[in-house]
């Protein structure tokens, strides 16, 4: 056998040779940077030590998946360590994956490979030995006298089904110098074709592990509930495992008191997912939590395991598990940007939504006051404002509907104050004060109605807005329908919003007034606490998360359990939130109701009879015709029950009683 030549190496790189005239019968006959022949093998008996040890094993820390998942591309880094005693260089290394996989490339990861005793490498290269399974790495390793070197060969491969662990073989070529093993190989005898014999197995082929071979999902269920009321929420168990299973299941309350239930197994096909259904009936007191975790375990192999949760918080109530529900928009015009709350209608003796204003589908300024009746499910078009405008701010209190501010076509902004009075069904434009604003005009404001600063009554508050959707203010406003006169108390903040604030949304809510978001997307909320003494009427809150929207959503208060549900909205450059958030006013934080609501711009939202009830809005820039009408029903434990929904004096106020 010929050696390599090595013209590149050093003097300093050659081997010795066996006696001293065949080291100058080299130096006379060969290139000086040329390695000579092997001549001689170990003594008989001798230790096998040229390639001893040498292996090939998956180490992810060197990059690359750490795993692999049917069907999917990843790339699978591997360590290829040899070792020498006599300087036997590596020629070739062979790597063979299983046969259903493909390789796409194969490199060295961006690592420097390198030698511990002062050997080197030649250039990389690959190619198939077998499409498009079987590698062969050109990678040459010129190894001193003794020497351990280290390379890492990143294989990029879309998996195939494979078993528990997809196994990789392995076979290292040496140059046949010294003595064997001149070929190490993986312990399944793995010897590619052509080459010579595996002759020492000491490792198995290197393990590939599947990705979450079994999963379930969703990880976590969060929902509240009643007490002793079970709930049924549904999992699905998936397999990549690449082998059919019956997964078996547990159920095991792990926080709080309870049952859970299901299915004590459930057959999954290989690469398939089966859904399967849990029972839950938390028990305890209001505020407690009840926790059931959900384990499946492959039966085959145990080590294969996967856990969920199901989280039921008591409470007083619960939102319908059906969700948002489409509502009648018979008789109703579509809008977006509109204004409404909820109040009392004294002719039909019940609660009823107000909806001002707004834009229609050609973005033209709708002259309308709709209502809609929830106990009849129907619209009614009453007199329409004298001034019609778009995004305005509207209150119910002593049962008239007072509504400031607002923008004319082209965004020209307005300090109007206008007031409907349902028992005489007529609007008034001249008895009541406008804003007397700085500004010149309140447009795309927020507010709504809260206690007087003085502690007596409820008044009307406009925060924010602007002459225009380009000139914008933080100016507070309160109109006492006592006084028949407005106050100006502190300014919002301008914390993010130092140009000021319009289009994000507003609600009164146990007294006080909630503001938050912006035209640009800022997600700052605050609360008004009109009594506190001047320069301390604003606090700044727990920001809106910024997957609720902040540009155009609705906020609609829930006065008995006190909270502010953010709904709709952009969140940022044209993303409109699909969620529902959840602003506890006692603890000051935000939570994701666990029921999806498609995301629109500038709708319109109230709280009434027993449900929250969202109206019209827009995807992009114009209403949608028809327009969305849902609702979402609030289900009362058997131990709470709704005193009043606080509207019989047209007053934004409620009440809970618990029932022992």
């Amino acid at each position: 056998m010929i050696a390599h030549a090595s013209s590149h190496r050093s003097f300093g790189y050659l081997r010795p040779c066996a006696t001293a005239v065949l080291v100058a019968l080299a130096l006379a006959v060969m290139p000086t940077a040329a390695r000579e022949p092997s001549t001689t093998g170990p003594p008989p008996g001798a230790v096998p030590e040229s390639l001893s040890g040498s292996f090939v094993v998956f180490d992810p820390s060197l990059g690359g998946d750490a795993c692999f998942t049917p069907g999917v591309a990843g790339s699978f880094c591997f360590r290829a360590e040899t070792f020498t005693t006599d300087y036997e260089y590596i020629d070739s290394l062979w790597e063979r994956l299983p046969i259903d996989w493909t390789v796409t490339g194969v490199d060295t990861g961006g690592l420097t490979p390198y030698c511990t005793g002062g050997g080197d490498f030649g250039a990389f290269a690959w190619s198939f030995q077998t499409p498009s399974y079987e590698l062969r790495i050109d990678h040459p390793r010129y190894q001193a006298g003794s020497d351990h070197c280290v390379a890492a060969y990143c294989i990029d491969a879309i998996a195939g089904t494979g078993t528990a662990d997809a196994l990789v073989s392995w076979y290292w070529d040496g140059d046949g110098y010294g003595g064997t093993p001149h070929h190490p190989c993986s312990s399944d005898g793995y010897t590619p074709a052509g080459q010579g014999a595996c002759d020492e197995i000491t490792r198995p082929p290197a393990a590939v592990p599947p990705c979450a071979s079994l999963e379930l999902t969703p990880d976590v269920v969060e929902v509240d509930g009643c007490c002793d009321e079970p709930q049924v929420h549904e999992f699905t168990a998936s397999n990549n495992a690449g082998y059919a299973m019956n997964m078996a299941i547990s159920y095991t309350i792990v926080g709080g008191a309870g049952a859970c239930s299901g299915p004590a197994t459930v057959p999954v096909a290989s690469g398939g997912s089966t859904p399967f259904s849990v029972e839950i009936t938390p028990t305890g007191d209001v505020g407690d939590t009840t926790v059931c975790e959900i384990g499946a375990v492959d039966p085959s192999n145990p080590a294969n395991h996967d856990e969920s949760q199901l989280i039921v918080h008591l409470t007083h109530f619960v939102w319908d598990p059906a969700g948002w529900q489409g509502e009648t928009v018979s008789g109703a015009y579509p809008t977006m940007w509109a204004s409404c709350a909820a109040g009392w209608d004294p002719a039909a003796g019940r609660q009823v939504g107000y909806y001002v204003g707004g834009l229609d589908a050609a973005g033209e300024v709708q002259p309308l006051l709709q209502v809609f009746d929830p106990a009849l499910g129907a619209w009614t078009q009453l007199p329409p404002p004298p001034d019609p405008m778009f995004s305005q701010v509207v209150s119910v209190i002593g049962g008239k509907l007072y509504v400031s501010g607002g923008f004319h076509w082209a965004f020209g902004g307005s300090a109007d104050l206008q007031v409907f009075d349902p028992a005489t069904n007529t609007w008034d434009d001249t008895s009541y004060p406008d804003i007397p604003t700085l500004s010149g005009g309140l447009g795309g404001g927020a507010g709504g109605a809260g206690t007087c600063h003085t502690g007596a009554g409820l008044c009307h508050f406009h925060v924010g807005g602007g002459v225009s959707d380009g000139e914008l203010n933080l100016e507070t406003w309160e109109f006492s329908p006592a006084t028949n006169a407005w106050t100006r108390l502190d300014d919002r903040p301008p914390c993010p919003s130092l140009e000021g604030f319009a289009f994000g949304g507003g609600v009164g809510c146990r007294g006080s007034v909630f503001v938050g978001g912006n035209k640009v997307a800022n997600h700052d909320f605050h609360r008004l606490e009109a009594t506190a003494p001047a320069g301390a009427q604003w606090v700044q809150l727990e920001d809106i998360p910024g997957y609720c929207g902040a540009y155009s959503p609705t906020m609609v208060c829930n006065e008995a359990e006190g909270a502010v549900y953010v709904i709709g909205g952009d969140m940022s450059a044209g993303n409109m939130s699909d969620v529902v958030c959840r602003y506890d006013i006692a603890s000051d934080s935000w939570t994701v109701l666990p029921l999806y609501h498609e995301g629109f711009l500038g709708p319109c939202g109230v709280k009434m009879a027993g449900r929250i009830w969202t109206f019209g809005g827009a995807r992009h820039e114009y209403a949608l015709d028809p327009p969305p009408h849902e609702s979402l029903e609030q289900l009362y434990c058997p131990e709470g029950l709704p005193f009043a929904d606080g509207f019989e004096s047209g007053d934004t106020a409620a009440w809970w009683v618990t029932v022992p």
